[in-house]
């Protein structure tokens, strides 16, 4: 029998044994992919918690897309993901998400044996019930290998926290025990492509605390809380004395089983260097340049 050890490394390092958990519309059909500055991570008390409508405020719907010139056909991406609202930093908002949500190791990935030519990438966002949609005007990666995570940036205009949005303060890996009560935000996305069910919770407990050890890359949680197509990047709060505290990002689910469901640790972002690039065409092949190492170039 294979050990729970073998199986969750084995899982992180092939990717044909995790099923994504963001739904990326491609050419020719759905296509399914796998979905933290230094200080010190916080101590939660029951005033640094969210209540449960402030835990809606701090999650984000986000969308994406991408477009590749070909000599023959174009190629093409959209997706959509969620995300969490951890910092407010002067006129923007810092939202933490997947780093497949960004959609450039995608780009990597499918045009891995030809020069990438970018036409088109956008990122856009939408706080809690808001129909409008803000677009990203940078996002950030790290070199960090297996760490699927990032960063977002977005201006924050007219909004006002509190009332549009809300932060959710980032908390330690200690908080997290085995068999603590947890829930999951985020939009998981239905099988017509327009209908994304925006704000749906999940509830479950924490199964185990895998390491980096165990992992092959780095720790995880392991939940029977349920994580669907839509929910990658989306908050994974422990819930204490009724007040919510932001430990994870829902991340992916291992195929073919119940219950096995996984989130990256929320204090990631306190231990990596972040590099920053514009959501736009040229910060995509940037970005495909400097992280994943492949040339590219801004479609003409």
């Amino acid at each position: 029998m294979i050990s729970t050890r073998r199986r969750i490394g084995a899982s992180l390092r092939a990717m044909a044994a995790v099923i994504a958990i963001a739904t990326v519309a491609i050419t020719g059909g759905a296509y399914l992919i796998w979905g933290f500055n230094e200080s010190a991570p916080s101590v939660a008390t029951q005033s640094s918690g969210l209540s449960p409508e402030d835990s809606l405020k701090a999650t984000v719907m986000l969308r994406g897309g991408w477009l590749e010139e070909d000599f023959m056909f174009d190629d093409s991406a959209g997706w959509s993901c969620s995300g969490v609202i951890v910092e407010e930093d002067g006129d923007s908002l810092v939202i933490m998400t997947n780093r497949h949500c960004i959609g450039v190791d995608d780009i990597a990935r499918k045009q891995s044996n030809e020069r990438p030519d970018i036409r088109d990438y956008t990122l856009a966002v939408a706080t809690h019930q808001s129909k409008e949609w803000r677009k990203v005007s940078h996002f950030a990666e790290t070199k960090a290998p297996m760490l699927d995570v990032a960063l977002l940036r977005v201006p924050r205009g007219d909004m006002m926290r509190g009332v549009h949005y809300e932060v959710a303060q980032i908390h330690g890996r200690d908080l997290v025990k085995r068999g603590q009560d947890l829930v999951a935000i985020g939009a998981p996305g239905t099988p017509s492509p327009d209908v994304v069910l925006r704000d749906t919770e999940t509830f479950g407990r924490v199964s185990a605390v895998r390491s980096a050890e165990e992992t092959g890359a780095h720790g995880l949680i392991q939940t029977d809380t349920t994580i669907n197509e839509g929910n990658s990047g989306g908050p994974l709060f422990v819930v204490l004395a009724g007040r919510r505290h932001l430990v994870g990002l829902n991340t992916f689910s291992i195929k073919e089983t119940v219950g096995l469901n996984f989130a990256f640790l929320a204090d990631e972002y306190h231990a990596q260097d972040w590099k920053w690039f514009a959501a736009t065409p040229e910060g995509a092949v940037a970005a495909l340049q400097e992280v994943n190492g492949v040339s590219a170039k801004v479609a003409k």
